[in-house]
């Protein structure tokens, strides 16, 4: 079956249930490398100390910074094969000459990025100011760039995610 889609999934979009017969170990291979690329750039940013020796690792930081992107990234994907599937069918395919810009910025790339970002950043904010009372016992020290970060990078990298993988798909 592949990477085909039936035809009554084109006007009813059903994200979970679809997306999934998408899943297989290149998506998984391609989000766990990209994931601990990026795992390892935000920990570097986010816990400077830490990784030079003068302070010691925020574990929940730790954890994020790895799985954030990985269910970012294959969700992203997983949202790309299924949108060029439909492309396919419905004859809206990328042209040769779509700039990379044209097509982040079509093809339902921005409004599956945002979705994306808004429930992941949702979440992981969520855990975020759950683990500060606990720890604190109140919000007076709220780490507010990590709450910006839970938001504006699932969002920028699940659009470039789903753009490469969206040309990619298409291309085949």
């Amino acid at each position: 079956m592949g990477n085909s889609i039936e035809y009554r999934y084109i006007n009813s979009y059903q994200v979970p249930r679809v997306w999934v017969k998408y899943l297989d170990k290149t998506v998984l291979k391609r989000a766990s490398v990209l994931a601990l690329i990026i795992g390892f750039l935000l920990t570097l940013g986010n816990q400077t100390e830490a990784v030079f020796g003068t302070g010691s690792f925020g574990k929940l930081q730790l954890i994020l910074a790895f799985t954030t992107p990985f269910v970012v990234i294959t969700l992203s994907q997983l949202g790309a094969i299924h949108q060029a599937a439909i492309d396919v069918i419905e004859g809206g395919v990328l042209s040769k000459s779509e700039t990379f810009i044209t097509s982040i910025s079509t093809h339902n790339i921005p409004a599956r990025a945002l979705i994306i970002s808004m429930i992941v950043g949702g979440v992981s904010s969520l855990i975020i100011l759950t683990n500060t009372v606990l720890l604190t016992g109140g919000l007076e020290n709220t780490p507010w760039a990590q709450l910006v970060q839970s938001y504006v990078l699932p969002f920028v990298f699940g659009a470039l995610s789903q753009t490469l993988t969206y040309r990619r798909s298409i291309a085949k």
